[in-house]
């Protein structure tokens, strides 16, 4: 090994673990007050000592790393490349076991003017979930690229192993071979680095990352309300999927037309040309998240209440608008045993406009649709009496979706209609900051403004049957089955702590849940049609992945004249 343990001896009082945190629930392992900044351990670097590394232990407050810092000084040759890892640590093996939580691109060394002299490398990991008790290293490796020329650096270390209880300094002499990290014994010396890692009792801010996923599902519901070719069908007795029949000219007009006719007027059909309507809409999803990706279990739930008017111009063919309100509400969990990290709601307001032409058995439908949001933020650090933070902010949505399908014919007396749908959403929030409502506002989050896109394909086959009733009414049973793919912007949230010093005042990006990109949607749904123009209209609607499930519901009011 090419290792040289530095025999400066040093004696900063008598604390064995000094844990920084500005409240109970943000526990930061930080030795750096008991480094007096010139022990060192060397030499990392080019060709041979490519990883070093400390392992840490968290404890139960201790769920959620949001970054770490090491302490470098260049010593000779060229400052080489390198990456930045997070793993379980196996220390019975002394060796990296599992996935990598986190892996970094590929930075450059630090250069620094003498070897005495220490630069930072601080690595945002942006909130890597951790099990309270297991052990994890924190490292920096060369071995992931090849061809670099020589280079060696002293870290900054600690001569005593009373510091940290909860791990140590290890290294491994692997050279370019990255696979023996996880095969290989790796080495160790009973001290630490001078080294900080950030962490919380369990949120970095990943309920900041999760808003959009409630905003693109409120509008998935309401683009589906206004291009649904069964929300749009005209009120009639016949006709497949309601593509027909006129009513007759009612007999108060006939009888005043024969009051200044000696002949009866011939018997003309009218058409009626306006539909007014109201609806409820709403529904829940459920989609896991992943403790190797650090992501945790979403909860959200939609809801809206929306009023339209449409104009025919033909019977097939119409243009309407709508106004609608609503309320997202969402909440992450841990996927390990836990607190809750908090959540948001939101206030909506919604404005739409949307058509329909139809000629023979082809139908095209569209909507486009823009979104207010007033939206809110709540969230935790920790559990029991932690820190509270909240945060208040207007966003804004679009949506479009364009739908075609085309009637194929009646098969065992039902109607079988194929289709096709694109649609688009975008969903902006601005720069923003959290309130600290209780505890250290150092730890209180500013959030960058960003742009979260999705967009769909969807294809499927529609069915229908029309049962008729007494009196001129009738009753149309309806469902759906397609497969949708969606493309979605990974929920992120790109943050940096209000007041928190070292790697925590640096921007770092949370993830959050991703959502499943392909589906499986199904629909039933029944309307009553009253002779009369009113109809009752009641749907559910199901979209089920690999990870997720949402169910939703619409219930419709409707009068045509």
């Amino acid at each position: 090994m090419k290792s040289l343990v530095s025999r400066k001896a040093f004696w900063l009082g008598s604390a064995a673990l000094l844990v920084l945190g500005t409240s109970a629930n943000a526990q930061n392992i930080d030795t750096m007050p008991q480094w007096n900044g010139t022990s060192f351990i060397s030499s990392w670097g080019v060709p041979n000592t490519a990883t070093y590394g400390q392992t840490i232990t968290p404890t139960g407050g201790q769920t959620r790393l949001s970054g770490f810092t090491f302490q470098l000084a260049q010593q000779s040759g060229t400052a080489p490349q390198y990456q930045a890892y997070v793993y379980a640590w196996d220390a019975t093996n002394q060796r990296i076991t599992g996935p990598a939580l986190f892996s970094s691109g590929v930075f450059t060394a630090p250069a620094t003017a003498s070897a005495n002299t220490y630069a930072p490398v601080s690595i945002n990991t942006g909130g890597v979930t951790l099990t309270p008790g297991q052990q994890y290293v924190l490292f920096l490796t060369t071995s992931t690229i090849t061809g670099q020329a020589n280079g060696t650096y002293r870290w900054g270390a600690l001569t005593n192993n009373t510091t940290y209880a909860g791990g140590q300094f290890v290294f491994f002499n692997n050279g370019t071979n990255f696979s023996q990290l996880s095969t290989g014994t790796w080495s160790n010396i009973a001290q630490d680095l001078a080294f900080q890692a950030f962490l919380s009792g369990g949120n970095t801010g990943e309920n900041l990352a999760q808003a959009q996923s409630g905003a693109f599902q409120l509008g998935n519901s309401y683009l589906s309300l206004l291009t649904d070719p069964f929300a749009t069908n005209k009120v009639s007795t016949t006709g497949t999927m309601n593509y027909a029949g006129e009513k007759p000219v009612p007999a108060a007009v006939r009888s005043a037309f024969g009051a200044y006719m000696k002949v009866p007027p011939p018997v003309v059909a009218y058409v009626p040309h306006w539909d007014v309507w109201g609806a409820v809409f709403g529904g829940a999803n459920n989609t896991s998240g992943s403790v190797a990706a650090g992501s945790s279990d979403l909860y959200t739930r939609v809801g809206g209440v929306a009023a339209g008017a449409d104009y025919r111009f033909t019977a097939d063919s119409l243009i309407g608008f709508s106004l609608a309100g609503g309320n997202i509400n969402w909440s992450v969990t841990p996927t390990i045993v836990g607190v809750g990290l908090g959540g948001g709601a939101s206030d909506t307001f919604m404005a739409g406009v949307y058509g329909k032409y139809g000629i023979g058995p082809w139908y095209i439908s569209a909507a486009g649709t823009y979104t207010n949001y007033w939206m809110s933020t709540s969230r935790s650090s920790g559990a029991g009496a932690g820190d509270l933070f909240t945060s208040s902010f207007d966003a804004q949505g679009w949506g479009g979706r364009i739908e075609g399908g085309y009637k194929v014919g009646q098969y065992w007396t039902v109607n079988w209609t194929p289709y096709g749908a694109i649609q688009g959403q975008a969903f902006r929030t601005p720069n923003y900051s959290e309130t600290t409502q209780v505890g250290a506002p150092g730890l209180a989050l500013t959030v960058a403004g960003r742009t979260a896109t999705a967009y769909r394909g969807e294809v499927g086959l529609r069915t229908d049957k029309i049962v008729p009733i007494d009196n001129g009414s009738q009753l149309n049973l309806f469902g759906k089955f397609g497969y949708a793919h969606d493309e979605i912007s990974n929920p992120t949230a790109n943050l940096s702590f209000v007041g928190l010093g070292g790697v925590g005042a640096a921007p770092f990006t949370v993830f959050g849940t991703a959502p499943s990109r392909d589906l499986a949607l199904t629909t039933a749904g029944a309307e009553w049609r009253l002779a009369s123009g009113v109809s009752f209209l009641v749907k559910f609607d199901g979209e089920f992945g690999d990870r997720s499930q949402t169910y939703s519901g619409t219930g419709r009011v409707r009068y045509t004249w």
